[in-house]
């Protein structure tokens, strides 16, 4: 019982492994509603648009222009808002559905002769085309079936409404197993991509993010900045570390240093970009505060006896993008290492 539960609710997986993917849900519909409102603002345009020069169908010409226009609608918003929220396309994807369904079931009784070929089109195709908790797509399609066939029952001659209503029953059925079953691939495909993503945008060593993160996380940063301090961390006693005997203490050194970045400002904003560097961006506290916070951490490191040399910048209003703000930092961590060095008690590291 707990299986099917978790089948109808989670499409299989855990709760936790559905929240976490959440996000690369919406924007994986958003993507797809995107194609589909698109598709079917030019096929219902197309359609009305002929059908004002020839009866081709019969009848419903507002119709066919009302679902453009809604599908249009929906569109706009997927490349606009929806593109920087994606969660708001969840609400056009039910509400375009519905319009759909809506629509190819007037269509249905305005032709009450013919068999309601486009709902049953519908019907199988839409819950197929998106991810969500599979029970919401069931409870929609039940839905939309029960008053479909109750007004197919008093619109269309009974020979036609008997099949019409039979059909409707048995691919409904056809379309909530199929869903059930395209839901689960399509949500495992998500968090497969999202697992290969995390890897490759995590350092296997420490945790934090790496390079990679570092470099997509400067173009988004290019495209809409905002009031962020950088912080360049220089592991300067690595290359001491790399050439004692106990190789793997230079490891322990990194792990431990990246481990106190990330509980302090999150390992989402802490990436190791080279061997021996780190990374910190930080959107809340202001760069005085920071400074203090990164003393301290120098301060303990000293006395265990590892350095740090650190730069810190402060973006504000400026135009400079995360590298040329990096390269600030970097000038800042050499003076401060120039300042270290400079106290003969280190000289013995001057060669780092």
């Amino acid at each position: 019982m707990d299986k099917v539960i978790n089948m109808l609710l989670f499409a299989g997986v855990s709760e936790n492994e559905y929240v976490s993917v959440r996000e690369e849900i919406w924007e994986e519909n958003r993507k797809v509603l995107t194609i589909f409102s698109l598709i079917i603002a030019i096929l219902f345009g197309a359609i009305g648009t002929l059908n004002c020069f020839v009866e081709v169908f019969e009848g419903g010409r507002a119709i066919y222009f009302a679902v453009c226009s809604a599908a249009f609608l929906t569109w706009i918003h997927c490349i606009t808002i929806g593109k920087k929220k994606p969660v708001t396309a969840q609400g056009f994807i039910y509400g375009l559905s519905l319009f759909v369904y809506g629509a190819t079931a007037v269509m249905s009784y305005l032709s009450p002769n013919a068999r309601a070929v486009a709902f049953i089109v519908a019907l199988i195709m839409i819950p197929l085309l998106f991810i969500d908790r599979p029970l919401i797509q069931i409870v929609i399609t039940v839905t939309v079936v029960i008053f479909y066939n109750y007004f197919t029952m008093m619109l269309k001659p009974y020979s036609v409404a008997r099949v019409d209503y039979w059909n409707a029953i048995a691919f409904s059925v056809i379309s909530i197993s199929a869903e059930i079953f395209f839901n689960k691939v399509h949500l495992d495909n998500v968090m497969q991509n999202r697992k290969l993503r995390v890897l490759s945008e995590t350092d296997i060593l420490t945790g934090v993010m790496n390079r990679n993160r570092f470099d997509k996380d400067a173009e988004d940063y290019a495209k809409n900045p905002y009031p962020m301090t950088l912080i360049l961390i220089d592991a300067a006693e690595l290359y001491n570390l790399r050439n004692m005997d106990n190789h793997m203490k230079g490891e322990e050194f990194l792990r431990e240093l990246a481990e106190i970045l990330a509980n302090k400002y999150h390992k989402e904003n802490v990436y190791r970009i080279s061997a021996a560097e780190f990374v910190v961006v930080n959107r809340t506290q202001p760069k005085n505060y920071l400074r203090m916070e990164m003393t301290k951490i120098q301060h303990q490191q000293d006395k265990n006896g590892y350095h740090l040399a650190v730069g810190i910048v402060e973006a504000g209003d400026s135009k400079k993008n995360y590298h040329e703000l990096l390269e600030e930092a970097e000038n800042n961590k050499y003076n401060d290492k120039l300042i270290y060095y400079a106290d003969s008690a280190h000289d013995r590291r001057s060669h780092t």
